[in-house]
């Protein structure tokens, strides 16, 4: 049995790794003033732009968003938060906008300051892109947005961020660094589904359930530490693991919540209750 003094090393170990990454992460600025004037190619974004994005403007609300990417490359992406046309300024839609499945972002991708949400499957499948940085007014992640980015190697989620939808990093397989805010209180079900190489992960304690299939197939991690905040697990959360992963959770016996799915571990992987 472990005890609280085990369990809090870990768990330090483990914050101290983490914050520098965010460290590093915050090296990556966000520029608030990115303004542009309408081009169909995209070319004069931040960073390069080979094809040809389908940008499309809305009169009702004077935004613009990426209705269609016609077999584009874009490397070092940054997304201007406001693009004039005809003397009209339009504030950049991510909710509405996709940049796949015919286009490709390679590289790091930024996402403008004013953004409050990026819209489902916005860039799944982005096979190139290895890094995000996410702006702090955001507050709304989709469902499956960044699924199947397989070359995404880490990202930090602001403190801003409240939801993040089903699936959203699921088929992340290069995906081995990924830090929480302290804004969102729910691990949404599939959202690291076959997320084989994420190797350090904290579950912060303003996590208070995890979705069914959550961490299906994370064989890269050694340790997870679920908090005695965590009140609700779905069906097989942790699906998939072996014999050399383990649980730990923070209970003070094997008598989980009445609200643990009674098939929420269905994995050899080894549990320890730690009071």
């Amino acid at each position: 049995m472990y005890s609280k003094i085990k369990v809090a090393k870990i768990l330090l170990s483990t914050t101290i790794v983490l914050s520098s990454f965010l460290v590093l992460a915050s090296c990556g600025e966000i520029k608030p003033s990115t303004v542009v004037q309408y081009d169909s190619s995209g070319k004069n974004w931040g960073g390069y732009v080979s094809g040809q994005l389908d940008i499309r403007f809305d009169d009702n609300d004077h935004t613009a968003y990426i209705h269609d990417a016609n077999s584009y490359v874009a490397h070092d992406l940054v997304i201007p938060w406001t693009i004039w046309q005809n003397d009209t300024a339009y504030t950049i839609n991510l909710a509405k906008s996709k940049f796949t499945p015919n286009g490709d972002i390679t590289g790091k991708l930024t996402i403008p300051y004013n953004v409050v949400e990026i819209g489902n499957d916005a860039f799944a499948h982005c096979s190139g892109l290895n890094s995000v940085i996410l702006p702090p007014t955001l507050k709304t992640i989709g469902d499956f947005t960044f699924s199947s980015c397989t070359n995404l190697t880490t990202i930090i989620i602001p403190d801003s961020v409240t939801n993040i939808g089903i699936g959203c990093f699921n088929n992340c397989t290069n995906l081995s660094i990924i830090g929480i805010g302290t804004g969102l209180q729910s691990i949404a079900s599939l959202m690291f589904y076959d997320c084989a190489n994420l190797s350090i992960f904290f579950i912060p304690t303003n996590i208070t359930s995890i979705g069914s299939q959550a961490f299906f197939g994370c064989t890269g991690l050694s340790v997870l530490v679920i908090s005695e905040n965590v009140t609700v697990v779905g069906k097989e959360a942790f699906k998939g693991w072996s014999t050399n992963q383990t649980i730990m959770v923070w209970w003070e016996s094997s008598d989980t919540p009445a609200d643990w799915n009674e098939d929420w571990n269905s994995s050899e992987a080894t549990i320890i209750y730690s009071s």
